[in-house]
């Protein structure tokens, strides 16, 4: 007895110590790549593929059931598998469509992130305290990379993979000055997302004022370094968090409702902020359109007394995306994938991701496709919110959702959910409100 009960921590410990480095290997995704024909994959996806090896070796038969068995009463996994049945389906009108393949393989392998995730949560509740331990120590590992980056760039040194420089393209509002520190990850972008999460849960583990400002003080530093649009988000929903729950006011209602509010005050604020750009008028002309060409959507235009309104980016692809699913009615979809389609190749110059994850589905899938997406981030708030108590901004599962919002509107300008970490705290949400309901 003795010994099966020393056998059943040591498995626990392996498994914890793989997962952890996993989540740390997310930081040397960029440095450590690989592609082959049209698969790309870095030390990230090796680490998981040994993770999946040892899981089934130790586990055999119980995962494999667990991964196929579906929970009818969970719309979140009901979601992402009717998603993964469109993925297939498109896929297998036309089997020589590689970007299909790519796209198909890329869910297969979130969803099964997410499923291995919470196989373990369901195993090992304590798991929980590593994984967040893990993200937040990823989190500091790239504020001290991109503090170090910084010191090395103001000292002379060049770096290609540290830092980006944009002097040949006018970005919004920093012009043609900008830099960017992104650490060893593949954009700033990419560097902002991955620190959030470990971010919030590290601010959640003090209660000392003076340490909270100075926390927020240096990673308000990190973030200016970085310079990711992501910062608004991020600001915006740490705000949210810190004045209700503070407030945590009597009135249930009250606090649903200024709840629901301030997230759909931010996305729509959000939205407008990332998809038009204000310009002080004659700054751009066509001596200097080239500078303005890959952020700025110049067909799309208003103008004020002292400034124009420019479309952006995200704007553009928008457009994009319906006018594609305009071409198969919105309904019909075909084999072709929006990254080679011939619309983006006629409105850009080249491939191009739609860099939305909602208007991605409306290009590939259509309405269906589209109407998924868009009803996982309505299911996940209204839900929280309907099971919403008193004690509910004191919970850490407060915490995660306002992560999972925060990724949930930042996906209106990112593939976001491509990214396996998102799907890691997909998992630690549910469990975390699963363990609750199932204590109470």
């Amino acid at each position: 007895m003795m010994f099966s009960n020393n056998l059943k921590i040591f498995k626990e410990k392996i498994i914890t110590f793989i997962i952890i480095i996993y989540i740390l290997s997310f930081f040397f995704e960029n440095y450590y790549k690989f592609q082959f024909q049209f698969l790309r994959f870095s030390i990230v996806e090796i680490i998981y593929i040994f993770l999946i090896f040892l899981t089934i070796l130790i586990y055999r038969l119980e995962f494999i059931k667990f991964i196929f068995r579906l929970d009818k009463k969970n719309i979140f996994e009901l979601i992402i598998f009717s998603v993964l049945i469109l993925k297939t389906i498109k896929y297998i009108i036309n089997l020589q469509n590689y970007y299909n393949l790519y796209e198909l393989i890329i869910w297969m392998y979130m969803i099964s992130i997410y499923l291995t995730f919470k196989f373990y949560l369901l195993k090992n509740k304590n798991l929980i305290y590593w994984l967040e331990n893990s993200f937040i120590a990823v989190s500091l590992i790239i504020s001290l990379h991109v503090i170090y980056s910084f010191i090395i760039y103001k000292l002379g040194y060049e770096s290609s993979t540290l830092w980006a420089i944009r002097d040949k393209t006018y970005y919004p509002y920093f012009g043609t000055t900008l830099i960017n520190f992104k650490s060893l990850l593949f954009n700033s972008n990419h560097a902002a997302y991955l620190l959030a999460p470990g971010l919030m849960l590290l601010f959640l583990r003090f209660k000392n004022n003076l340490i909270l400002a100075m926390l927020f003080i240096f990673f308000l530093i990190v973030f200016y370094l970085i310079k990711s649009k992501f910062l608004i988000n991020f600001f915006s929903i740490l705000i949210i968090y810190t004045v209700l729950k503070n407030l945590n006011l009597n009135n249930i209602k009250l606090n649903k409702f200024l709840l629901l509010t301030s997230i759909i005050s931010l996305s729509i604020f959000y939205f407008f902020i990332t998809h038009f750009i204000i310009i002080e008028k004659e700054i751009l002309d066509l001596s200097n359109f080239e500078l303005f060409k890959q952020y700025y959507y110049t067909d799309f235009s208003i103008s004020l007394n002292n400034h124009d309104i420019y479309g952006s980016l995200f704007l553009k692809l928008k457009f994009t995306a319906i006018e594609i699913a305009k071409s198969f009615n919105y309904i019909f979809f075909n084999s072709n994938n929006f990254y080679n389609h011939e619309i983006v190749l006629k409105n850009f110059d080249f491939n191009h991701d739609p860099h939305s994850d909602y208007f991605s589905a409306l290009a590939n899938y259509g309405i269906l496709g589209f109407s998924l997406l868009i009803i996982l981030p309505i299911y996940i708030i209204i839900d929280y919110i309907k099971h919403f108590d008193q004690k509910e901004f004191e919970k850490i599962s407060f915490l995660y959702f306002l992560i999972i919002v925060r990724f949930f509107i930042q996906s209106t300008v990112t593939d976001f959910l491509h990214y396996q970490f998102i799907w890691i705290i997909f998992s630690m949400y549910k469990f975390n409100r699963n363990f609750r309901k199932n204590n109470n």
